[in-house]
């Protein structure tokens, strides 16, 4: 099956379900699919399963996750879901539970995401060099506009502080063949999204600013696009959202922190416009 049309059965699959009964082993190669690929602040590390002999997922965090208003893979799970029905490109995400050893001091309960293409590039590999006319960054440039408008209204619903110009937390993914079959821009890391550390408690989360986004993408955005993203999460069903944090098990995320992040998310689509206006209009 050609790696599209399997990422978009993977990614229907995934988005019905929170988990799947599936037994995630630790990859034996742990290299990066193109270069490096860091394991982020939490720690993470490519695993496969049996059903998906041929893909990887990353999965994380290896860091455990004290406290409340943390819940790191939750919130990954949350956004890939939410992103899913937007069009957004999030990788999908599951939530599980380790079945290797896990060492002492690690986290049991996470999420594994999809790595989507074979072949990917850093944001902080690309940017200099987007506006290149060469192989991969012409198939780069062409989809930026419309994937970067589509991810910057998203990121600034969700409260994603943690793209910014961050090289390695948006990546180009493709297939390496010639002609084309496949590419992709991939917005990665939701970790600190949704209030993180408590931020939209006590109505933090009607403070909404623009989300932190590279200015070299910012420059390039599909302005309508942009605004049709802003419309379909202004409209975006109210059920939806609570199914979609609801349905998080307590071994994932406490029920204090999902009321916080629905409450959260269904008042700030309202807020979404004017928060990006203030940028747009520099």
């Amino acid at each position: 099956m050609p790696i599209a049309e399997e990422n978009i059965r993977i990614a229907a699959e995934w988005r019905a379900a929170v988990e799947l009964p599936y037994t995630w082993r630790n990859a034996r190669n742990q290299a990066g699919v193109l270069g490096e690929t860091p394991e982020g602040e939490a720690g993470g590390l490519f695993a496969y399963c049996d059903r998906l002999p041929n893909r990887r997922v990353y999965m994380k965090p290896r860091k455990r996750d004290h406290g409340h208003c943390r819940s790191r893979c939750a919130r990954e799970k949350i956004a890939a879901d939410l992103a899913h029905d937007l069009r957004v490109s999030v990788p999908p995400v599951l939530l599980a539970r380790r079945t290797d050893s896990v060492p002492s001091g690690e986290e049991e309960f996470v999420c594994v995401s999809l790595v989507m293409c074979p072949a990917q590039w850093s944001w902080g590999q690309l940017k200099d060099q987007i506006d290149k006319r060469n192989y991969p960054t012409e198939l780069a440039a062409e989809s930026l506009p419309a994937e970067a408008a589509r991810a910057f209204a998203f990121d600034t619903w969700v409260g994603q502080s943690d793209h910014g110009d961050h090289p390695h937390n948006i990546v180009f993914g493709y297939v390496p063949v010639d002609p084309p079959e496949y590419s992709t821009w991939i917005f990665l890391d939701y970790s600190f999204a949704f209030g993180w550390g408590g931020s939209w408690e006590n109505d933090g989360a009607l403070t909404c600013e623009a989300a932190r986004f590279p200015s070299a993408m910012l420059n390039r955005i599909d302005e309508s696009v942009l605004d049709r993203s802003v419309s379909d999460i202004e409209s975006f069903d109210v059920d939806v959202i609570a199914d979609v944090v609801d349905r998080i098990p307590n071994s994932h995320m406490a029920d204090v922190d999902k009321v916080t992040i629905r409450d959260g998310l269904i008042a700030r689509r309202a807020l979404v416009r004017k928060a990006i206006a203030s940028v747009r209009l520099e």
